[in-house]
């Protein structure tokens, strides 16, 4: 129902923050005027495709609506999978999306560690944050201060999401609402 629509907006604001981390690469970017452009629409085309391959997964698996979208059910779309592949011999693929997806989170926590040390980095230079923040390492020429502080953040997150449930949503909300006031 829209409850579970309302919930998912924090989580859709996480996707597109983490493309729209392609933007704050052209000091990278050997021609930001042609690769930039490029990698944004690739991005939200994959987003696109994506979010509709997995609604499309999900709805099409012929399961019940009422035991995927329960609220107790925190993991949805392994649930259609091992209702799809049931035979025991077919198991391995449960699996394989169960690894896949983990890497997945990684990349995210990894996108928003490079999101929010590039906006950091920007805002510590101009002194709008406190100015080590806006640090270069002399040969690397990367933000290491505000990589260093975010990644202490992140690990933060992660040991207390060992400790409590709600951690990742409360991680995904500061993130969000950090991304959306820089």
């Amino acid at each position: 129902g829209w409850s579970g629509v309302i919930k998912a907006i924090p989580f859709a604001i996480w996707w597109l923050v983490m493309i729209e981390t392609v933007a704050l690469a052209p000091e990278e970017a050997h021609e930001p005027h042609r690769t930039i452009p490029r990698g944004l629409t690739l991005a939200q085309i994959t987003l696109i495709v994506l979010v509709i391959l997995t609604w499309f997964f999900a709805t099409a698996a012929g399961n019940d609506y009422k035991v995927t979208g329960n609220e107790n059910n925190s993991f949805p779309l392994p649930q259609v999978f091992s209702e799809v592949w049931s035979a025991p011999s077919e198991r391995p693929h449960v699996l394989a999306f169960s690894i896949v997806a983990i890497f997945g989170m990684v990349v995210s926590y990894n996108g928003m560690i490079y999101a929010v040390s590039r906006q950091s980095f920007s805002l510590g230079r101009a002194g709008y944050l406190p100015r080590i923040l806006g640090h270069v390492h002399p040969d690397r020429r990367t933000p290491d201060a505000s990589i260093f502080v975010w990644s202490l953040v992140v690990a933060g997150f992660v040991v207390w999401a060992a400790f409590n449930e709600s951690a990742v949503t409360v991680a995904v909300l500061t993130c969000n609402l950090t991304a959306l006031v820089w």
